[in-house]
């Protein structure tokens, strides 16, 4: 009998947590705010680990739009370093006896 009280008790976890993971963000967090009498210790738990699994996708998803693009303005800068340095074929300005 304990086994399939166990096998109830995973099975009920395992539906609360595809319900949890199923929610928005807001009711996520309104589910954080919320009294801990209103949710057993294990929802808490689940909403807390897929807020934080959340969180980790936008801080992996930002971290990786901000190489793309720091990737994208070095790029730039060595196009612009390029130009600067390439001969325009027009007269050089001299700074040399500029100074007296």
């Amino acid at each position: 009998m304990e086994s399939a009280l166990g096998s109830k008790q995973e099975s009920l976890n395992k539906r609360i947590r595809e319900t949890i993971t199923s929610l928005s963000d807001e009711q996520l967090s309104d589910m954080r705010r919320a009294s801990d009498k209103n949710y057993t210790p294990f929802a808490r738990k689940v909403v807390e680990e897929e807020l934080t699994r959340r969180r980790k996708i936008v801080a992996a998803k930002d971290a990786s739009e901000n190489n793309a693009s720091l990737a994208g303005n070095r790029e730039e800068v060595a196009r612009g370093t390029d130009e600067i340095n390439r001969p325009s074929g027009g007269s050089r300005l001299s700074l040399a006896g500029a100074s007296h």
